[in-house]
């Protein structure tokens, strides 16, 4: 992790940044909080539960729902990340990496249940990979609809929607939408993100987002949340790739950070590393 801080620190350099500065651009607004609490638990009581199985568990590299010491890596990332949140007010968080096989699904999955495992939290992760969505796949799950047909306003939300236990659930696709940067940037998009902001008010709001390098998709939702959180391949991103991918972040929203995935020499099981924004 030295020398990718350091390979960062230098691209930002050239670039005219400072290693230590939070990028600003589109400061993202979350809507007013319009519920009474009683109205909230009922809608999260009221999303369809489901359940997981050990093995798909194990299959998809989900560590951190039950803890312990394979959770560790990730609930390091949890609370960095909400120290980061609750110091500016963020609450709205996105996971993308340059290209694709990277796992930004793997970590946003696991920094989901990393984050759920407080009950005082209600945590959201939203599959926002229109193109390629695998949430529901990795978790073993097929939903009834696709989050593209509630952002479309052809289905509410609770038609995607799957609850695991009482403070988290997941916005999940059961299939690729055929043109997924023109819904995107539909203006009622925006709106329908902010009213399952509102009707639910999440304390923490993921979205798995496409690839920032290999289509335009993720370009307008960026602007929507308050921080992104780059995942890179260890010796497969390169420097060039990882720096370029910041630069599209930074020009539309915060850089929360860089995770390295998949380290080896960082010890046995699900490596990482994080390089903070």
């Amino acid at each position: 992790m030295d020398r990718l801080s350091e390979a960062i620190s230098k691209a930002r350099a050239a670039r005219g940044e400072s290693s230590s500065q939070t990028l600003p651009a589109v400061v993202a607004k979350a809507p007013a909080r319009r519920s009474h609490p009683e109205d909230i638990a009922a809608r999260w009581q009221a999303l369809k539960q489901a359940s997981l199985s050990r093995r798909q568990l194990d299959r998809s590299l989900l560590v951190a729902k039950d803890g312990g010491p394979n959770s560790a890596p990730f609930d390091m990332l949890r609370t960095k990340v909400l120290h980061l949140m609750r110091t500016n007010g963020w609450r709205r968080i996105g996971i993308t990496s340059p290209l694709m096989g990277c796992g930004k699904s793997t970590i946003a999955l696991n920094l989901a249940f990393s984050f759920a495992r407080n009950p005082e939290m209600r945590i959201m992760l939203v599959d926002a990979d229109l193109r390629r969505p695998s949430i529901a796949t990795m978790l073993g799950i097929t939903p009834s609809a696709s989050l593209f047909s509630v952002l479309a306003g052809r289905v509410a939300f609770e038609g995607c929607a799957l609850a695991f236990g009482p403070n988290l659930c997941f916005a999940t696709n059961g299939r690729a939408h055929r043109s997924p940067s023109e819904l995107l940037q539909l203006n009622q998009v925006a709106e329908e993100l902010d009213r399952i902001d509102a009707d639910y008010e999440p304390d923490v709001m993921l979205f798995d987002l496409a690839p920032i390098l290999q289509t335009d998709d993720a370009l307008t939702v960026l602007q929507r949340l308050d921080a992104v959180i780059i995942v890179a391949a260890a010796e497969v991103t390169s420097i060039k790739e990882l720096d370029q991918c910041e630069a599209d972040v930074a020009a539309n929203t915060n850089v929360l950070g860089v995770v390295l995935n998949k380290a080896r020499s960082l010890g046995q099981g699900y490596g990482y590393g994080y390089a903070p924004g």
